[in-house]
């Protein structure tokens, strides 16, 4: 009989800072530094670097924590609708995850579904509240 095999640590998405030299800096969702400058990296604006070239000019730190949560909009135009709290957990589009805080003003709900390492963004009318045993 064999064992079952150990899960998958799924690491937490965060918010990080991503400033490249000559370009500015932005925003990034990512589960780790390292994705987050991938993903920079995959922006069309360095489409004529080498990731070799753009990781010279790179570096990535945690963003530091804005007042507001980047739903204050979506409050606004949705006051019937369920726009809960970053930490949140909810169910939306057949998932059951964790409400991300939002980068900038959005118009979606952004949440990491259980056991992934993306995020979902789905419209604040299809959010409901997880029940205690989802």
């Amino acid at each position: 009989m064999t064992s079952p095999l150990p899960e998958e640590k799924v690491r937490r998405i965060r918010v990080y800072d991503v400033e490249v030299r000559g370009y500015g800096t932005g925003a990034v969702l990512a589960a780790s530094p390292s994705k987050a400058r991938y993903s920079a990296y995959l922006s069309d604006a360095f489409d004529h670097l080498t990731f070799g070239q753009f990781l010279k000019l790179c570096s990535v730190r945690l963003a530091p924590i804005q007042p507001g949560d980047g739903y204050e909009r979506l409050r606004s135009q949705y006051p019937f609708c369920c726009i809960p709290n970053p930490g949140t957990r909810i169910r939306a589009e057949g998932y059951t995850g964790t409400v991300l805080p939002a980068v900038r003003a959005t118009s979606y709900v952004i949440f990491q579904p259980d056991g992934k390492e993306h995020e979902v963004r789905v419209h604040p009318m299809s959010v409901e509240l997880a029940r205690p045993h989802d």
